[in-house]
């Protein structure tokens, strides 16, 4: 990022990638990063975002550096991937890494997950959600800020088509205690749920970066699927 005379910072772009702010009206269609203050005022039309590429759905929420998504994507150039999270730093490395595959079929966006699920989500348009190793609160006082809460269950469904899929895994039992807790608290609205520890449930080719690390250090990883 470069700033000009008056001090605003000024667009880098890189391939199809841009990282930057600029407004909506200016931004080119091939963008593929868009920062948290400057989401543009629609998402709905989604195919816009891949290129062209309009098979499935899939959202991976608290991204990081998407290793995962940028292996998946590479791997499965007819599915969309999108990655969300708030921490624009990390993200920019998944971003580089996609432009430099080329990956027509990757976007990354950063925003709070819950802004973009429920406003620019359109219902039945995801395949799988993807929430890997969220951030656990520890502290009491700190458990409001947890992701994994029943609401926020309830609206991923809203937004799976049938069949779609909610996997998520964590290091930290007594939040995935919690996050069993809440799930239980929608009642049986779940064709089907499954849980395992140290076994990845869904697409184990791919892992994070979190993922690996947890696993060469002998931490128990909980993993658990939700299919609509």
């Amino acid at each position: 990022m470069t700033r000009g005379r008056e001090g605003k910072a000024k667009a880098e772009v890189g391939g199809r990638y841009l990282i930057g702010r600029l407004r909506a009206d200016q931004r080119p269609q091939e963008e593929k990063f868009w920062e948290k203050r400057e989401l543009p005022a629609d998402l709905a039309p989604l195919h816009q975002l891949f290129e062209g590429v309009r098979g499935p759905l899939e959202v991976e929420i608290g991204c990081g550096k998407g290793k995962f998504l940028v292996g998946r994507a590479t791997a499965e150039p007819a599915i969309r991937f999108l990655g969300v999270d708030t921490a624009g730093k990390w993200m920019k490395i998944g971003a580089r890494r996609g432009e430099k595959r080329q990956l027509a079929n990757l976007c990354f966006v950063r925003t709070d997950a819950g802004i973009l699920v429920e406003k620019y989500l359109p219902a039945r348009s995801v395949s799988v959600f993807h929430i890997y190793f969220p951030d656990p609160w520890p502290k009491k006082r700190h458990h409001k800020r947890r992701i994994a809460k029943a609401s926020f269950f309830s609206l991923l469904r809203e937004k799976l088509e049938d069949g779609g899929l909610i996997e998520l895994a964590t290091d930290n039992l007594p939040y995935y205690e919690d996050i069993q807790r809440e799930v239980d608290l929608l009642g049986p609205v779940w064709a089907s749920r499954r849980e395992t520890v140290n076994q990845r449930i869904f697409c184990d080719e791919f892992k994070t970066s979190y993922e690996l690390k947890y696993e060469a250090e002998g931490r128990p990883l909980y993993y658990m699927e939700l299919v609509k």
